[in-house]
């Protein structure tokens, strides 16, 4: 009898960080303990289709073996033992899953979408609930929460695409002054981000940025250093040391982190930093986690300047590839790959726990 439990690696998505995706989860696959969990791989596709890669004994290596091993159609259902099922020779298969681990960056997998639906089965799945995954997708709803709590951010404006035709280029600039970076409100891996160094530049990126997404923000630029740190846990989250990106580029862009292979400089831990200044931006880093409800695992991003703190964005599914800041800064406090990946599943499983003692029904006495 296999007493392996069945991990759902779920990895692709409709994002434009799809190949990132298949990225991360090629790394978590080579890290996961075979002895422990059986691997089975779900592929969405760009258009949102499920797809199960049936021969598990080794990862794809590209979207071209992916293309080649997606031999069945999944069909979703509200199941706790099979949530999976597809047809072949006419006959109908399902397929059991003990636990959901989604590494799909971006959105429709990292926004809260994905979770929901996962959590209708009632399967444990890794990684923030539907709340915390939403509100740090959209920047602007992030930047809000953090806020009320008084943890400080990088000064913004947002707009809608619908208000494209009223945008008041002058008074933004008058406001923050040049540059100023544009970004979606709910993108990652710096799609759609670009650095305006005239009032020309700003109407012309301000249109392309909205073609990823409705709603865009403008920021003020900050003249600091790039810091993250890798928060771990539930209700007492661990937060690591934290680590500094030192981009070759212009800025930390989508270039920078995946094309060119020199385009960024990790630093781990982050250099020329006092003991009271990491002990800062950790007690920034745990706030902000606690603060947007997260659970399982996020990497929070901040700018620091001068001895402050500014918080950049939080992902909840952050890049997990071989090369990726989290896995790295766990590795550095003493984690390996494998040790965290079982640590993300036993939390994943705790909080499913705590969960599952919730009452579903009423009956008036």
């Amino acid at each position: 009898m296999n007493s392996k439990k069945k991990v759902a690696l779920i990895f692709g998505g409709r994002s434009t960080e799809h190949e990132i995706s298949i990225l991360s989860a090629k790394n978590i696959y080579r890290a996961i303990d075979k002895e422990k969990y059986q691997v089975l791989s779900i592929y969405v596709s760009k258009e949102g289709k499920f797809y199960y890669i049936e021969d598990s004994k080794n990862f794809p290596e590209n979207l071209k073996e992916i293309e080649q091993h997606k031999k069945h159609l999944l069909y979703f259902q509200i199941d706790d033992k099979s949530p999976f099922v597809y047809w072949e020779n006419q006959e109908m298969h399902a397929i059991s899953v003990d636990i959901f681990f989604p590494i799909t960056h971006g959105t429709f997998g990292e926004d809260g979408s994905l979770q929901g639906l996962l959590k209708l089965t009632q399967i444990p799945f890794v990684g923030c609930d539907v709340l915390a995954s939403a509100l740090c997708m959209d920047k602007e709803a992030m930047k809000q929460i953090l806020t009320a709590n008084q943890i400080p951010i990088t000064p913004y404006l947002s707009y809608q695409i619908h208000e494209k035709s009223s945008i008041p280029y002058e008074e933004i600039v008058k406001k923050f002054q040049l540059p100023l970076f544009i970004k979606p409100a709910r993108q990652g891996s710096s799609v759609g981000v670009y650095k305006a160094k005239t009032i020309e530049e700003l109407k012309q990126f301000i249109e392309k940025s909205l073609e990823f997404d409705t709603k865009i923000l403008v920021e003020k630029e900050i003249k600091g250093r790039e810091i993250e740190c890798a928060v771990l846990g539930n209700e007492d989250p661990e937060v690591t040391i934290p680590g500094e990106i030192k981009p070759k580029h212009e800025f930390y862009s989508y270039d920078a982190k995946y094309v060119d292979p020199d385009g960024a400089g990790l630093f781990i831990p982050a250099q020329n930093l006092l003991p009271e200044e990491v002990q800062k931006i950790k007690h920034i880093a745990y706030l902000t986690y606690k603060a947007l409800y997260c659970e399982g695992f996020a990497r929070v991003d901040m700018f620091y300047q001068n001895g402050e703190i500014y918080v950049n964005e939080v992902n909840t599914l952050p890049g997990f590839t071989n090369i990726s800041m989290y896995p790295k800064l766990w590795e550095y406090e003493g984690l390996t790959q494998t040790q965290l990946i079982d640590k993300l599943i036993l939390l994943a499983e705790e909080r499913f726990g705590n969960l599952k003692k919730i009452k579903y029904s009423y009956e008036v006495v």
